[in-house]
């Protein structure tokens, strides 16, 4: 709980900043990705499925976010439901068709097998990368992001390659 405190204060702060700077890129954007959690103590732990996002520009720096997806274990048959929402904090360079971020952000887990589940919860960071194919930072997007954080004892990278529709 204090971890969640602690980061929801930040994204205030975050949040509050950033107004200042300039507004044109605000907008929603909705998306989908194929999602692959790599465990770094487990080989037989890693995980692979979809997972679907909605976020908003906030500015050319900030951006809010929630994200859900669903795996599978790739070894034996159970399930990994991951929950995430925090903050991108990055920059598109002056240019119409690329930004790059860090990531910042609370993932909750799920590991679920025929009806025994258990649940972790930490804070995650990661990088990301955002294509505008199109060029402008509205439309159709290709994004590739990668999340770390500590679940179980151990841990673990989330992969997140997809698409994205910003309005």
């Amino acid at each position: 709980m204090k971890k969640m405190l602690h980061m929801l204060a930040a994204l205030i702060v975050l949040t509050a900043a950033c107004f200042a700077q300039a507004q044109d890129n605000r907008g929603f954007y909705l998306g989908a990705a194929y999602v692959v959690t790599i465990n770094d103590d487990c080989s037989f732990c890693d995980t692979s499925g979809i997972g679907f996002e909605a976020g908003y520009d906030i500015n050319n720096l900030l951006s809010v976010e929630v994200r859900k997806a669903e795996n599978e274990y790739d070894d034996f048959s159970a399930d990994l439901s991951l929950t995430y929402f925090g903050i991108n904090v990055g920059h598109n360079f002056n240019t119409e068709w690329f930004r790059l971020y860090t990531k910042i952000g609370y993932i909750d887990a799920e590991a679920s097998e025929d009806g025994y589940s258990e649940s972790d919860s930490d804070t995650a960071l990661g990088i990301g990368v955002r294509f505008s194919p199109q060029g402008g930072q509205k439309g159709l997007q290709l994004k590739v992001e990668t999340l770390r954080s500590e679940l179980w004892g151990s841990y673990d990278t989330t992969v997140y390659a997809g698409v994205a529709y910003k309005f």
